[in-house]
């Protein structure tokens, strides 16, 4: 647990960042600015002060298995 938001490198390089809450939950990953604007969003507004509650439901593009989202046609020349 932390005491405070953290921003941690994922990849060694640098160029991905991970901004994860004081329970260790990722919130948002993208480059460091977009992290360190996000950070300070996060703790200087009232965006936090009654979050989103969580769902188990997942966008369907990241859905997978099933039917493919289209179909391919036969080309006939």
């Amino acid at each position: 647990m932390f005491k405070k938001y953290m921003t941690f490198p994922l990849t060694a390089d640098g160029d991905l960042y991970a901004l994860q809450d004081t329970k260790g939950n990722q919130i948002a990953m993208g480059s460091r600015e977009v992290c360190k604007t996000l950070l300070y969003l996060v703790t200087n507004s009232g965006l936090m002060d009654s979050p989103p509650r969580l769902t188990n439901s997942v966008h369907p593009r990241q859905q997978w298995g099933g039917e493919p989202a289209f179909r391919e046609e036969p080309l006939h020349i």
